[in-house]
């Protein structure tokens, strides 16, 4: 059976043009990661896209017009990008450039003093108008101050405390994928017949845990599990009630090393379009020739790779064991 690839790419209406769209494009490439901050989206359109009703296409499009990419097979589309053009090429072929929501918050300033805060408070204080989705919403995280300072910059100063911040769609997430689930479906793969490739290398399962909590008024515990030196997980402990002790703490992070260090296989699966997948879903992955790979894995990172010479691809880069 055979399936025929297709896109479609949106450019809504703005102030200055009507919106449009093409079926046509030399290719997309669209990177996301829950540690990237921001997912970006590259478009290459073909030589005869290069105008549009009689106008250089160059010139309608423009930095912070809206866009949508859909990837998919035989006419059914999959929603893989929203977001905001970033910049616009001048020759040709034409290249779009683009970022996702966060495109708006690299470009929104706030002051900001609070003596103590929470970060569930000092999230839907920046960046009002959209659903913020976090379990450390009581973690205190003292006095912050902030004298017109960039949204995206207050989230470079929360991933320093551990706390990764990230849109998936327009809602909002901050915390890890480890912690935070983002209730998002699983999908299962069967290695041998829906992989494309796979360079998952077998490790000697190894190592270091460091779990943190904050205590309030700026405090943080930590506690570490694993063998000292080794690659190193950094998790974050949610505790609403604010009960955290360092025996708590450190059996949490012996838990989660237990957990991790069943974890042989480290890498990368390469995938056909479908079925689509995003960063923060798990991966059920089976394998008859190598069982021992089988396992349930965070996606952390996925690239989507689209192009006009028969070729989609997802590659997704696998985290830590889900179990």
């Amino acid at each position: 059976m055979s399936y025929m690839m297709c896109a479609r790419i949106t450019f809504p209406e703005t102030d200055k043009r009507g919106g449009f769209q093409t079926f046509l494009v030399s290719s997309v490439r669209i990177e996301s990661s829950w540690k990237l901050l921001t997912d970006t989206a590259e478009i290459v359109l073909p030589r005869k896209m290069s105008r549009y009703e009689g106008k250089n296409l160059a010139d309608i499009l423009r930095a912070g017009d809206r866009v949508m990419i859909e990837l998919g097979y035989d006419g059914n589309w999959v929603t893989e990008f929203e977001g905001y053009i970033l910049s616009v090429s001048r020759g040709i072929p034409i290249t779009v450039k683009c970022e996702d929501e966060m495109y708006r918050l690299k470009r929104k300033t706030v002051s900001y003093s609070r003596k103590s805060v929470t970060l569930g408070q000092l999230l839907k204080d920046v960046v009002q108008g959209y659903e913020v989705k976090t379990s450390f919403g009581d973690t205190e995280l003292g006095a912050v101050r902030y004298a017109r300072k960039r949204v995206s910059e207050i989230f470079d100063d929360l991933q320093k405390l551990g706390f990764y911040t990230y849109f998936i769609g327009k809602k909002l997430y901050c915390g890890d994928v480890y912690s935070d689930k983002t209730e998002l479906p699983e999908v299962r793969i069967e290695l041998e017949r829906e992989a494309v490739s796979q360079d998952l290398n077998e490790t000697d399962g190894e190592y270091e845990v460091i779990a943190t909590a904050m205590l309030g008024k700026g405090r943080k515990l930590e506690a570490k599990a694993g063998v000292p030196g080794a690659e190193t997980f950094k998790i974050r402990y949610s505790d609403k009630d604010m009960r955290i002790t360092p025996e708590i703490l450190g059996d949490f992070a012996r838990r989660f090393y237990e957990r991790l260090k069943k974890q042989r296989y480290k890498g990368g699966v390469e995938l056909f379009g479908t079925p689509s997948v995003t960063h923060g879903m798990i991966l059920e992955l089976s394998s008859v020739i190598t069982p021992e790979m089988s396992g349930r894995y965070f996606i952390e990172k996925v690239t989507k790779e689209f192009s006009d010479n028969a070729t989609y691809r997802q590659k997704l880069e696998l985290g830590g064991r889900a179990e």
